[in-house]
Formats: C-alpha cells, sequence, structure tokens
C-alpha cells in the first residue's frame, strides 16, 4: 500500500503538534524497522500487521 502526503512532512508535523525533527525520527525508526519505505511525500507500507502491532522504542526525556 502506498500514501502520497497532500502537503509536506512538515505541516504533517506541525498538524500533530510535533516538530518536524521528532516526526523524521519517527518515520526513520519505522523504515529502520523494515515497516516502512519514505520517498519524499510518498510512504510505502510493506507489512501492515506489523506496522498496526508496533511498540515504538521509548526515549526517556530529561
Amino acid at each position: 500500500m502506498e500514501v502520497v502526503l497532500p502537503v509536506s512532512k512538515a505541516a504533517i508535523a506541525s498538524r500533530l503538534s510535533l516538530t518536524p525533527e521528532y516526526f523524521s525520527r519517527v518515520l526513520s525508526e519505522l523504515e529502520s524497522a523494515g515497516l516502512i519505505e519514505v520517498q519524499r511525500r510518498t510512504i510505502r507500507i510493506l507489512d501492515m500487521e506489523r506496522l498496526a502491532a508496533y511498540q515504538p522504542q521509548r526515549s526517556h526525556r530529561s
């Protein structure tokens, strides 16, 4: 499945009240896990079941 983002990733991050850097890290984490591929505004979901069950890495912030 492919999703074409209608606006920039920065605009989506802003609408989600996230910094663009954090949103980029989330996408990178999902890509590193083999769940998605990102090419500019196109995100291809490689494994829908694993993506739905994915538990993000939690980092402790000070």
